[in-house]
């Protein structure tokens, strides 16, 4: 960028930083003007001690002051090249309120109809041609009205190519020496305009977004960053020297995460594999060990789970049929048997299968004793039916019910509850059949709720215990599936709030809990616990943001016709950082949160931006590309659903229940500000009435 702080000058020549055939042509331009008395701005020249400095009001007092501006080049590309362009398009603006301003292109070694079409109106000069310089001379003096060279007008001549790339690389890379990666970042965009390959530029914006000083610490990233647009266009644009160490930093968190991965899941099984007793616990830890393969002994434990889990099988097969057995019933010995043969040479099934035979026949023989008892009875009873039926009495005992109830009475006592309902259905409306139907049912469903409070128990049980040995991941996903079980909910807020070892094994988009605010809006039953999403993770420190939008408020309270009102002297941002912080965080999660230095940029063509020093606040328009694109083919991550309170406030929803929240950005006459709508896109010229808050902050893990 270049700088004049001639205000009084009446042209100004801008060059370029770096030697290039445009540069030199700039130069021997320059002092060929300066012989001749102009008093001439050249940028590799004049701002040689600059470099670093805020050039921007120095060149919009420059391009308001000076009379002519000389724009040359080589080629057409250089013409369009961002800042060049930028130069000469507002200079032509400014000719258009000032006629007496002049602007001339000159070109060298190209076709004049590759001039921008911006020019097609002007007297476009051929540097290659004889007298040149003695014509540009003779019309500027045209132009300025000056009869003495010595007072003539200073001139303008903005070169078409790159500036000086490497310098703006060295303080980029110093600011990430610092530790001041927004700034960092900033003198990298500067150097891709003026080289859209130069490898290193991207390099310097991967490590400003990962948060590192060094090339070296980018292999400590918490994350792969394989997938990330400035690593591809490293890998792109760079020699072989640096894909080839881009590229091992990858393998090497690959490595390291995976090798993390292997370790958590190995652990897991071994502890499912200690308390396992049933076959799909052993399954279960199997499936652990497999996920671990290749780690320690995971192979082998894997391969002795299955075993397990097999021997478990079988086990609970031999103690149904034995159970089975106990009834001591036709229909119980035919279930044992059918059980025993699925487990051939299993303990002494055969022996058992034996048994139930020899025990099943007896019983048949037994029933055709009483089945030819029945019949005989029968006989006798004929007549005294009859005699019963002319008396008007009418018989609803008969043997054979009665000997189907006692033996449906019998199984329900033996808590074959299936099985006796199906007898008792038999019986339809005899004696009170269609009352142990109910009464069985009813103990189905008491065994079956006290089975699911018996596996509920024993979750929450271990989970207990892994809270004590401090392995929170593991708890919590004990706890998350226990609901409202006791105080799991209680224990659940814990493990996420004890910090890093909670947390160790979360990624980008996973729920982090902390601090308390009306949600539901119920206030009677008090705050509800803040969920919020982890945006980036950086060592023990975490970027998060409210999962919901909390509130609905102003961007400024009071009189919001007045200008310059941005997020530094918002009254938004006072309330978040003072009373949303002491009524939403207890002191010890005050602690946790970090003092974060913000830039935010200004919209507008000329605006530049400020820094602030923030604990919560709102995010930029910046971090939202940056962190909330995670998929850029949907829109999910920019879209917010609100809380209850916040709607009951007044805060407006779409069909879909998405709401618009605001961002931290204004424009330069501080009378807009930047918002998400509900349909995910960004708009820079929202008015500051109310909206929705999404807060974000900086946390300390540990």
């Amino acid at each position: 960028m270049m700088i004049s702080s001639d205000r009084t000058g009446d042209g100004f020549l801008s060059g370029i930083l770096r030697r290039t055939p445009d540069s030199v042509l700039a130069n021997d331009l320059y002092h060929q003007l300066t012989q001749e008395g102009f008093r001439v701005f050249f940028a590799r020249i004049t701002l040689e001690d600059k470099l670093g400095s805020a050039y921007e009001p120095y060149i919009f007092a420059a391009l308001n002051s000076v009379k002519v501006m000389v724009v040359l080049g080589t080629k057409p590309e250089h013409f369009n090249a961002v800042w060049v362009k930028n130069e000469w398009n507002r200079y032509l603006s400014l000719i258009k309120k000032d006629s007496k301003k002049m602007l001339i292109p000159a070109y060298k070694d190209m076709d004049p109809y590759d001039l921008p079409e911006e020019f097609s109106h002007l007297q476009a000069q051929d540097m290659s041609k004889l007298g040149f310089m003695q014509d540009l001379i003779r019309g500027i003096k045209k132009i300025t009205a000056l009869e003495e060279p010595k007072i003539a007008a200073e001139t303008v001549v903005v070169s078409g190519a790159a500036g000086n790339a490497e310098a703006l690389l060295k303080r980029a890379f110093m600011f990430l020496e610092d530790g001041d990666f927004a700034s960092a970042n900033e003198y990298c965009e500067k150097v891709l305009d003026l080289d859209p390959e130069n490898a290193r530029g991207y390099l310097g914006k991967l490590m400003a977004e990962q948060n590192v000083r060094t090339k070296e610490a980018l292999k400590d990233c918490e994350e792969s960053f394989e997938e990330a647009n400035n690593y591809q266009k490293s890998i792109r644009f760079g020699d072989a020297t640096l894909v080839t160490e881009l590229q091992g930093y990858v393998a090497y968190i690959d490595e390291r995460n995976e090798l993390k991965r292997k370790t958590f899941a190995y652990n897991t099984a071994k502890s499912l594999m200690e308390n396992a007793k049933t076959e799909s616990d052993f399954k279960e830890a199997a499936g652990k060990f497999q996920m671990a393969a290749g780690y320690e002994e995971a192979d082998i434990l894997a391969d002795e789970c299955l075993e397990k889990a097999e021997v478990a099988r079988k086990d609970a097969i031999y103690d149904a049929a034995l159970k089975m057995m106990g009834r001591k019933s036709v229909s119980g010995y035919e279930a044992a048997i059918k059980k025993l043969e699925s487990i051939i040479d299993w303990k002494d099934s055969e022996e058992q299968k034996f048994i139930c035979q020899q025990a099943l026949s007896k019983l048949q023989v037994e029933r055709e004793v009483r089945s030819k008892t029945t019949k005989k009875w029968t006989k006798i009873l004929i007549p005294l039916i009859i005699i019963c039926a002319v008396l008007g009495i009418v018989v609803k005992t008969v043997i054979i019910p009665e000997s189907q109830y006692e033996n449906a009475l019998s199984l329900m006592e033996q808590k074959e509850y299936e099985e006796a309902i199906k007898q008792f259905q038999l019986l339809g409306d005899y004696k009170e059949s269609k009352d142990k139907i109910t009464d069985c049912q009813n103990k189905i469903q008491k065994e079956k709720k006290a089975k699911e409070e018996e596996k509920k128990e024993k979750k929450y049980l271990e989970a207990k215990e892994l809270m004590e040995r401090n392995d929170y991941k593991g708890a919590i996903n004990l706890l998350a599936s226990l609901g409202n079980y006791k105080d799991s909910q209680t224990l659940l807020g814990r493990c996420y709030m004890k910090g890093e070892d909670s947390i160790d094994y979360s990624k980008i988009g996973d729920s982090y809990f902390m601090g308390e605010y009306e949600q539901d809006g119920n206030q009677a039953n008090g705050k509800e616990k803040i969920e919020w999403l982890i945006l980036k993770k950086d060592g023990n420190k975490a970027l998060i943001i409210s999962k919901y939008a909390l509130d609905y408020k102003k961007i400024n309270e009071g009189d919001n016709t007045k200008s310059n009102v941005t997020w530094e002297n918002s009254s938004l941002r006072s309330w978040l950082n003072s009373d949303f912080i002491d009524e939403t965080f207890t002191k010890g999660e005050q602690k946790k949160i970090l003092i974060t230095n913000l830039r935010t940029e200004l919209n507008g063509w000329l605006s530049s931006g400020f820094t602030t020093t923030d604990k919560v606040f709102l995010l930029s328009e910046d971090d939202v590309d940056t962190y909330l694109d995670i998929d850029k083919n949907h829109l999910t991550y920019h879209q917010c659903r609100p809380t209850l309170y916040a709607v009951e406030k007044g805060l407006p929803v779409s069909g879909d229940y998405f709401c618009s929240w605001w961002l931290r950005n204004s424009n330069s006459e501080g009378s807009k500000f930047s918002c998400i709508y509900t349909t995910g896109f960004t708009s820079k010229d929202e008015t500051m009435e109310f909206n929705a808050i999404r807060p974000a902050l900086w946390i300390e893990l540990i």
